[in-house]
């Protein structure tokens, strides 16, 4: 019940739409990566810090001309998508992504350069934390909210062909 009401409260302040979009038979991804919202992920099943969650994400790149990485989100309602799919999909662990302020704190951005989103929907309250320990983004999956954590953590991790 607690997820279900988590994410009708991230859908609602995201201001999703049912535009039939979501997890899509992975018509131009490469595998092990899945159509999601346009975009191609894969979920690894196996805990790792996030430093060698980033190099394994960026080598699943091999011989294909498709650049890989660190998952980043594009927008609140990809943000829902992601999180509908990890609850249902996955479990309630927490997933490493590709936000850091490592290099300058307090400074989030994605591994592919963008600026993050900060605030409320992405981030829980209180978050990110302005501490020079906590440099990496975990996609809290219980609580649908992105928080800042030690990057020596393990935890499992969101990839994406980009």
């Amino acid at each position: 019940m607690f997820i279900l009401q988590v994410f009708f409260i991230v859908a609602l302040a995201c201001l999703t739409s049912s535009s039939g979009e979501g997890v899509q038979p992975a018509s131009f991804c490469s595998l092990p990566f899945w159509e999601l919202d346009g975009d191609c992920f894969y979920v690894h099943d196996t805990k790792l810090n996030w430093h060698d969650a980033r190099h394994f994400c960026t080598s699943l790149s091999g011989d294909n001309s498709e650049e890989t990485g660190m998952a980043t989100l594009k927008d609140c309602d990809q943000f829902s998508i992601i999180w509908q799919h990890l609850s249902t999909e996955f479990g309630p662990d927490g997933y490493w992504m590709g936000g850091t302020d490592e290099g300058q704190e307090g400074n989030w951005h994605w591994v592919t350069g963008e600026s993050m989103p900060m605030g409320h929907p992405y981030w829980i309250h209180g978050e990110p934390h302005k501490h020079p320990e906590y440099n990496c983004m975990a996609y809290q999956q219980n609580t649908g909210y992105f928080v800042s954590w030690g990057c020596e953590n393990e935890l499992y991790f969101l990839c994406q062909e980009y």
